[in-house]
């Protein structure tokens, strides 16, 4: 404070913060005026939707009208930004190996477009950020007790004059300014599910989906997350390039061993490279696995293995891999070893998966975003 005289009133307030915004604080009038509840949802498992999960629940009574939830949108200028493609090994002109993008052969789309909103006559995505509300299922036109509007609350810091911007000029844009809000169309008990419509689009989409490639009886392969903990646990060895080589594979084609690699120079004495020109270094990484970092996290494959009598199962010799070069490392532990799925075999990214943004009600769609309009025409 100003005046030493005010360090009781400082000490009475709760501290100097609290002292410098005396307005932090908001009474029952207030809130009741401006304020709006941002947990009037919970995820359960879906009671409505078979093939859905979990879903969206009210909890507690919500009249016509309310507003559930507001809904900030992540705008993305183009479908393009979440196009998958295959990682390969490319070799550039200096002779480096490493993995990229193959950028000439997308794949499909990431599965974040299934949470996305979109319109068929725009080439742009809006990602919701609001508590729970990628959890909100389609209920169709009769089923649906909820809906999505552009929010005129002046609190929100909804930004209505990007509505007049193209996806171009939007592409250029990186604040999240486009707010809607999520009311009920009619009244919602408490424990009721909340729906919306996904539109037209989404529900034709999917229904040709479930007719022609949805397959309930289909068996999933085997992932990492499937074998990681028989293998962490040392219920079996990490296996080494020769087993691998003679026919000894992992149950799964889709994975591969990956370390936490912390390492020093060889001791004198001791070899500094191996027959393939590798430099070999030493493992001296934690003892316990919450000190592991991801920053410390290569492609690895195990070369040899050691029984080891202190509750590690073995100790590896393993080539790790960074940028294309690898380099050999003595005595990594077996805690320091996992099961991780090869790039894009992961459960997220299965070929032939439903990939589909949820509609945005035609009404709310800016004229200005709608430039692959002339396109369906």
């Amino acid at each position: 404070p100003a005046h030493p005289g005010k360090l009781q009133t400082v000490k009475d307030m709760g501290g100097t913060f609290a002292y410098r915004n005396p307005d932090l604080v908001k009474t029952p009038k207030w809130l009741r005026k401006y304020a709006t509840c941002v947990d009037n949802m919970e995820a359960k498992p879906s009671t409505l939707i078979p093939e859905a999960g979990r879903g969206a629940f009210a909890r507690r009574n919500l009249k016509r009208g309310d507003v559930i939830s507001p809904v900030p949108m992540v705008h993305i200028a183009s479908e393009a930004v979440v196009e998958m493609f295959d990682i390969v090994r490319h070799q550039d002109a200096n002779g480096e190996t490493g993995w990229v993008y193959d950028d000439d052969k997308p794949r499909g789309y990431q599965l974040l477009m299934n949470y996305c909103f979109g319109h068929p006559q725009s080439s742009m995505l809006f990602l919701p950020i609001s508590s729970l509300m990628t959890q909100v299922n389609h209920g169709g036109l009769e089923r649906s007790n909820a809906r999505l509007s552009w929010s005129k609350n002046k609190y929100w810091g909804n930004a209505h004059d990007l509505h007049d911007m193209s996806p171009q000029d939007l592409a250029d844009y990186h604040h999240v300014s486009l707010v809607m809000e999520l009311y009920a169309t009619r009244d919602i008990q408490e424990g009721e599910e909340i729906l919306i419509d996904y539109g037209r689009d989404w529900e034709t989409a999917w229904n040709e989906y479930i007719a022609e490639k949805y397959d309930p009886q289909a068996q999933w392969p085997l992932k990492a997350d499937d074998l990681r903990k028989d293998y962490h646990q040392g219920k079996f060895p990490y296996k080494t390039q020769e087993e691998l080589q003679n026919g000894d594979a992992y149950p799964s084609s889709t994975v591969l061993t990956a370390c936490f690699i912390e390492s020093r120079e060889q001791e004198d004495g001791k070899p500094k490279y191996n027959a393939q020109n590798q430099e070999i270094v030493r493992w001296v990484g934690p003892t316990t696995i919450d000190k592991y970092h991801g920053i410390n996290f290569f492609e690895c494959s195990p070369l040899t293995r050691t029984p080891v009598d202190d509750g590690g199962f073995y100790n590896y010799t393993v080539v790790a891999y960074h940028q294309g070069t690898g380099t050999q490392i003595e005595n990594v532990p077996h805690r320091a070893i996992t099961l991780v799925d090869k790039p894009y075999q992961s459960d997220i990214h299965t070929d032939g998966a439903f990939r589909h943004w949820i509609g945005m009600p035609d009404a709310s769609f800016p004229y200005a975003w709608r430039d692959l309009m002339h396109e369906l025409d």
